[in-house]
């Protein structure tokens, strides 16, 4: 369970960057840049580390089918990350579309256990 708010905390703070950039003050824009950096790094192996766990106590249909659309969201985040040089303006899209995925998988996924 560590594991997993971690990984929520991560995305929250990781995701707070789309706002502040758009509040118009560089010196928060500045700092949650750095949070986002390393929200960034922590999110994939928390995230990781939660779902190894978490098979270990039998998961319910639900609680991985919604893990893994959030899951899914992370890898496409990583992918429009280390490969946006490649994708060029692609990039952004898919890393913005990613973090929307993401962040259903992750609602899902609280609403689900929240409901068991």
């Amino acid at each position: 369970m560590f594991w997993g708010l971690a990984a929520t905390g991560a995305y929250g703070f990781a995701a707070a960057k789309y706002v502040t950039h758009r509040v118009k003050k560089p010196e928060l824009d500045k700092l949650f840049l750095k949070l986002h950096v390393a929200a960034g790094a922590l999110l994939p192996v928390a995230a990781g580390i939660h779902t190894v766990l978490m098979f270990k106590k039998k998961p319910s249909p639900g609680q991985i089918l919604t893990g893994l659309m959030a899951d899914a969201g992370i890898v496409g985040l990583m992918y429009s990350h280390f490969f946006s040089k490649k994708l060029g303006k692609k990039a952004m899209p898919i890393h913005r579309f990613s973090t929307v995925f993401t962040g259903a998988g992750i609602a899902a996924h609280c609403i689900k256990n929240a409901t068991k």
